[in-house]
């Protein structure tokens, strides 16, 4: 056998001491060893005797009844979770999805039902005001499952199905909250029957960051936009904290706030209190102190051990223990003797000196009741008697490190001279279950003999079948008295071929009715072997899997790859499915603690997880897991697509002039660069004099507002003085005067060499953007020029003069969202690396940075700033589902609360406006596209990009004027009659104009109602 095993057995369910096995809990399969050639002999000699050991009567010691195996999930590692603690200091753990609590004197709390989809398990504790317990959800493959429970590890109650990815739950004033790291997955749920509610008393907000609630009035929530507001009124009113947080909790009754001024604290008097960090290091670490002390309040009788071996005692009893009369687990282990309740691996009893020595210890059948065999640091082996109700009894000592194994009888077959050494050739000492001491001596090619002592006094010696030869069983009697027999293989056949060619592991043993029972393995096989006392080989079906079987005597467990498993408590000749957690990986190779593992008469460890116990009846016990919730239905929010009504209103625009290449010669640059000096819409290119040059640019990307910018004057003067600039930009809502444009302004270039490289035409290739951001009102715009690495803001308002602020990146302009004009002064909005929403003033040349309004972390670049038809007003626009709009304080530039409109409220147009109405201008588009449908006898028209104007105040929403595209030609119409239909009032129409998406193409009138 080639390979070494990935997984460990203890060899007949005894001890290898360190030199051999580490001891015996986690003993390697032996490599491959040739088996014996020719004759081999055995001799016996007397030795000394047992001291007397008071045990029971019976010839095997009395247990009480197995109870059925429980699965043990590992308490550390990347599986396990620590979910916060109890009140006495109990940690609470959950691994593979299996609830742990572990309490302080050790005892590991369990739940009877383990959690589907358990890899990202988390847990929420609730709070009084919601009836308390548990709160479970687990997200996976875009769903998430909720569960409640009345304890953490008690029944499970499928709670909710939420089709996405939850990232956390919380527990509001009288709801749950489940945010995940869309804006629009944010659900609140009955914290009673797990259905969907509305957002409650939150604020109107298009999404929200970190929140906490300390009862069920005082919480506090993190809002784009306008910071943390915070209630002492359970939402009735929310107001701005005007401190800056990082971080939001609740802490002992009160709101414990981080960011950049420090840690604080708000109390239900609305008193923040500053906590330095010696303050905060000395609560923390007195609460360290308080969960120190509760933890070891339960283990401070047992002494330094029950502390030392924590969540291990559990897994070194059922390693390397044996269970008493009462049912409780005995272990030893460097010197500390330890009872432990087999139900909950709690610590019961300890000894801290019940034998000398630091080495490991493994229990084994001994006489007529059980004992250990220690490894004392590979120099000695010693042998103790465990002697009721709780100690040890030194036995005997053996040099150096021996193998030691139970024959399963109460007899102990150690390899090695019984008074001598170790390494003796083909020396065994045997302990009798009398309590005497005899010792064998087996010649010929040593190393693949397998020995039991049986129970009748004699020993038996297996040699293996090898190079064709069948092998032989010894029998040798208390007088050296050898009977050889011929092992007689089955008939041919694959577990033939493995008895043959594979090896016969060690650690045999006697079962009864005298029959010799172990393990036969090659490369992958490996199966059950039993020979009877006459010599009769039977071997069982083969399985797969050798480096994954953990094998102690009769029992056997195999975990395979994909985290499946099966047992056998009979040598391997019936075997029973076992189940684990679904998303145990078995390929994963174990690290730290996990690697402690292997099998015993107790029951097994591997992974992490400790299984205490086998299957009793023909079946194992299944997990059982938790019963999936059926999907939650969530609250509709309403919405739907415009449907529209239009006819013509007779009213075109002149058509676009064309480009005509080489219509004027002089539009030249320096390098011989053609520049088009193309006209904008209908309107003309500007006239150049005899001698003057020019550039023109516009904006490439079809989404964005249309604008060309030309400059031109004198070759080699002075353009900073002399020469020009012209801005236009497109207003698509005008059918008429649609080209907006500024004042002929002085060229913010100095010469025309300069010009040539913002306006892209200086023979380099260097990349040059234009881009342009409508004034709020419609009547200006905002122009960023990205050239050479360098980016200049243009500002100019129709008819007036354009002002350029050289290097705007580093004012804070490069992500430009939108600008405003109001009396003489520029207000320009902008985000910032942090995703903060700037507001900055211009007037004359300087910038003033007026407000920065964070974002809380969620993406809402749909912002926008807005003004006031009539007045001076300023508010930021958040348009998603539902619409937000923020009135900006003129004094403290403070967003006030919002005008909200939800998708119910947006489903259809808004009511057209009135000739007279105020508030605030918003243009943008519709959620959805909205249906144009024109009217019969009209030409068919296929629109696109629909976008509106509408006008918003305190007396609510409505249309004032639409506008879209049209990749078609429209054909020319007269004005169509107002239908009955739509003549009922003046205001029910609304404006629409139609765009040519072509060449020479021109903008159509129509009018619209819902």
């Amino acid at each position: 056998m080639a390979r070494q095993a990935r997984y460990f057995w203890l060899l007949a369910g005894a001890t290898c001491s360190a030199a051999c096995a580490g001891g015996g809990a986690a003993s390697p399969l032996p490599a491959a060893t040739p088996a014996l050639s020719g004759a081999s002999g055995a001799s016996v000699k007397e030795s000394t005797r047992l001291s007397t050991v008071v045990v029971p009567a019976a010839s095997r010691p009395r247990v009480t009844a197995s109870p059925a195996p429980r699965l043990f999930p590992p308490l550390e590692g990347p599986a396990s979770v620590a979910a916060g603690e109890e009140r006495d200091g109990s940690r609470r753990i959950i691994a593979y999805g299996l609830r742990v609590l572990q309490r302080p004197g050790g005892a590991l709390e369990l739940a009877r039902e383990y959690l589907p989809a358990s890899r990202r398990v988390r847990s929420l504790e609730l709070p009084a005001r919601f009836g308390g317990g548990f709160l479970f959800y687990a997200p996976s493959s875009n769903t998430t499952l909720f569960y409640r429970a009345p304890t953490f590890t008690g029944e499970l109650d499928p709670f909710a199905r939420l089709e996405f990815e939850a990232d956390s739950v919380v527990a509001g004033f009288d709801r749950l909250y489940v945010v995940a790291t869309r804006p629009d997955r944010f659900v609140a749920l009955d914290a009673e029957r797990g259905t969907a509610l509305g957002l409650g008393s939150l604020p109107p907000s298009p999404a929200y960051g970190k929140m906490a609630f300390v009862d069920g009035w005082f919480g506090a929530v993190q809002v784009p936009l306008r910071g943390t507001l915070v209630t002492f009124d359970a939402g009735s009113s929310w107001r701005p904290l005007g401190v800056t947080t990082n971080t939001l909790d609740e802490k002992d009754g009160a709101l414990r706030l981080a960011g950049p001024d420090g840690v604080q604290d708000l109390d239900h008097t609305g008193t923040l209190t500053r906590l330095d960090q010696v303050t905060l290091e000395t609560s923390r670490n007195n609460a360290i102190a308080d969960r120190l002390r509760a933890r070891n309040t339960g283990t401070r009788a047992l002494g330094e051990a029950g502390t030392r071996l924590g969540q291990n005692a559990l897994k070194l009893a059922v390693l390397r223990g044996f269970k008493d009369t009462d049912g409780s687990l005995v272990v030893a282990d460097a010197g500390v003797l330890l009872r432990i309740r087999e139900s909950d691996g709690k610590l019961l009893d300890t000894d801290s000196h019940a034998y000398p020595g630091a080495g490991e210890c493994s229990a084994l059948h001994m006489g007529r009741g059980f004992g250990f065999a220690c490894n004392e640091s590979g120099n000695q082996t010693a042998l103790y008697a465990f002697v009721a109700p709780f100690a040890m009894r030194p036995v005997r000592t053996f040099a150096g490190a021996r193998y030691v194994a139970s024959s399963g009888n109460g007899s102990l077959v150690i390899r090695g001279s019984c008074a001598g050494s170790a390494s003796a050739p083909g020396a065994y000492c045997i302990a009798g279950k009398s309590g005497g001491f005899a010792e064998i001596q087996v010649k010929g090619d040593l190393g693949v003999e397998r020995v039991v002592a049986l129970e009748d006094g004699r020993v038996a010696v297996i040699v293996p079948p090898r190079l064709g030869a069948p092998g032989f069983l010894s029998l040798i009697d208390s007088r050296g008295k050898e009977q050889r027999l011929a092992l007689k293989l089955p008939a041919p056949g694959p577990g033939t071929t493995l008895l043959e060619k594979g090896l016969w592991l060690d650690g045999f043993v006697e079962q009864p009715g005298g029959v010799l029972a172990g393990w036969v393995a090659a490369a992958e096989p490996f199966a059950g072997v039993r020979v009877s006392l006459d010599g009769t080989v039977t071997v069982s079906r083969s399985e797969v899997g050798i480096d994954r079987a953990l094998l102690s005597a009769t029992r056997a467990l195999v975990v395979g790859r994909t985290g499946r498993a099966h047992e056998s408590i009979d040598g391997g000749f019936e075997w029973t499915d076992v189940d684990l957690p679904l998303e145990f990986d078995g390929a994963r190779e174990p690290q730290g603690e996990a690697r402690l593992q292997g099998c015993s008469e107790l029951g097994c460890a591997f992974g992490g997880f400790v299984r205490s116990g086998w299957r009793s009846g023909s079946e194992a016990p299944r997990l059982r897991s938790a019963p999936l919730p059926d999907v939650t239905p969530l609250l509709q929010p309403g919405g739907s697509r415009w449907i529209l009504r239009c006819e013509a209103s007779g009213e075109p625009s002149e058509p676009a002039l064309p480009v005509v290449p080489g219509a004027r010669s002089l539009a030249k640059a320096d390098d011989g660069v053609s520049a088009p000096w193309a006209p904008f819409l209908e309107v003309a290119a500007p006239v150049l004099a005899s001698g003057e040059v020019g550039f023109d640019a516009s904006n490439v990307d079809p989404e964005s507002t249309p604008l060309h910018a030309y400059v031109w004057g004198e070759r080699g003067a002075d353009w900073a003085r002399d020469g020009h600039l012209q801005l236009r930009v497109f207003d698509r809502f005008s059918i008429q005067h649609a080209a907006l444009q500024s004042a002929v302004t002085r060229s913010p270039w100095a010469d025309a060499t300069t010009a040539a490289e913002s306006f892209g035409f200086d023979g380099t290739g260097n990349p040059t953007t234009w881009r342009a951001v409508l004034d709020a009102g419609g009547r200006g715009a905002a122009v960023l020029v990205s050239a050479h690495g360098t980016l200049d803001l243009l500002l100019f308002e129709e008819g007036k003069t354009a002002t350029r602020l050289a290097n705007a990146g580093r004012l804070g302009f490069g992500m430009l969202s939108t600008a405003a004009k109001l009396n003489d002064a520029w207000y320009v909005a902008a985000f910032n690396e942090a995703h903060a929403f700037t507001l900055s003033k211009v007037f004359a040349g300087r910038v003033e940075r007026l407000a920065e309004y964070p974002d809380a972390g969620r993406d809402i670049a749909s912002a926008t700033l807005v003004r006031g038809v009539h007045g001076e007003e300023l508010g930021v626009w958040v348009a998603g589902a539902s619409w937000y709009l923020f009135p900006i304080d003129p004094a403290t530039r403070a967003l006030q609360a919002p005008l909200t409109k939800t998708p119910a409220d947006l489903a259809q147009m808004p009511a057209p406006c009135a000739p007279d109405a105020d508030g605030f201008l918003l243009t943008g588009s519709p959620s959805l596209e909205p249906s144009l449908r024109f009217a019969k006898g009209m030409p068919e028209l296929s629109v696109h990009r629909v976008e509106a104007q509408f006008l918003w105040s305190a007396r609510g929403l409505c249309t004032r004027a639409l506008a879209a595209e049209t990749d078609a030609s429209v054909k020319r119409i007269t004005a169509t009659p107002v239908r009955p239909a739509m003549a009922n009032s003046a205001l029910a129409l609304v404006p629409l104009t139609v765009s040519e998406r072509r060449p020479l193409g021109r903008r159509w009138g129509y009018s619209c109602t819902p």
